[in-house]
């Protein structure tokens, strides 16, 4: 599991599903993965974090698509 940490106050009324370029890079690894992997991706309910978790048959999906999903969160909230 990967953690993106940014401070808390960026979390503040920004729902993941509204963000459009997290929704972009979840969409195409889902649809990469398909039925070889998932990802899951949620707010901490208990620090100022999101949790992103992604799961593939080889190492190197699983670094491609959280690195992918990451800069996107980054990328919205920054």
């Amino acid at each position: 599991a990967r953690e993106v940490k940014a401070d808390g106050q960026m979390f503040l009324g920004q729902p993941l599903d509204g963000l459009p370029q997290v929704q972009k890079a979840l969409e195409q690894c889902r649809s990469a993965l398909a039925q070889d992997g998932r990802v899951l991706l949620r707010y901490s309910g208990t620090e100022p974090k999101i949790r992103l978790l992604v799961e593939a048959r080889s190492k190197a999906a699983v670094t491609h698509w959280a690195e992918v999903i990451a800069a996107a969160i980054r990328q919205e909230l920054t």
